[in-house]
């Protein structure tokens, strides 16, 4: 979505010296998520509270963050006309529009997510491959096994007979031999 004007200079010059708020983002990032902008479009008609000036050029919106904003209301009753005929109060149309933004940022929400459909997909592929084939190549590095040649109590034919058993003994839970 294009911004409504070509340089910083000339949204200032048109909102009498401030910046605009951007309303791309107000429906996915602001704490009020879609209501912000509709409270933000519908909130002129409150009178300010006792001992706070509003300058020339500028309005009292309680919704907006310092409460007094330079973007003149928007919208008013009968601005278009639909066609179901449903009546242009300027609530409805705010509600229009905070849908719409709401809409505009969540326009890249499918493609999010068929591209972590796609790593995904990748990865569970992938890892189960990658850790057969490195299971399979350091497969000899902890194969290894060290002979001790004992001597006494029967030499290496002993020693072999009980390092090397295959039956389990019985209270015997981490298969030490004693």
């Amino acid at each position: 979505m294009w911004p409504p004007y070509m340089t910083v200079h000339q949204a200032k010059n048109a909102n009498l010296g401030v910046w605009p708020p951007d309303l791309s983002k107000a429906t996915s990032h602001s704490p009020g998520l879609i209501n912000y902008p509709y409270n933000l479009m519908t909130g002129y008609h409150y009178n300010p509270p006792f001992g706070l000036d509003v300058p020339e050029g500028r309005h009292f919106n309680p919704y907006y963050d310092h409460m007094i904003i330079a973007m003149p209301p928007q919208l008013h009753d009968g601005m278009i006309e639909y066609d179901d005929g449903t009546p242009a109060s300027a609530p409805q149309m705010a509600h229009d529009v905070s849908e719409y933004l709401m809409f505009v940022s969540r326009a890249k929400v499918p493609d999010q997510k068929i591209f972590i459909y796609l790593v995904l997909g990748i990865t569970f592929t992938l890892y189960p491959i990658s850790y057969l084939f490195t299971k399979y190549h350091f497969v000899n590095c902890h194969s290894f096994r060290h002979e001790v040649y004992a001597v006494k109590n029967g030499g290496y034919k002993k020693f072999r007979e009980k390092a090397f058993r295959t039956h389990k003994t019985p209270g015997n839970w981490l298969n030490q031999m004693s």
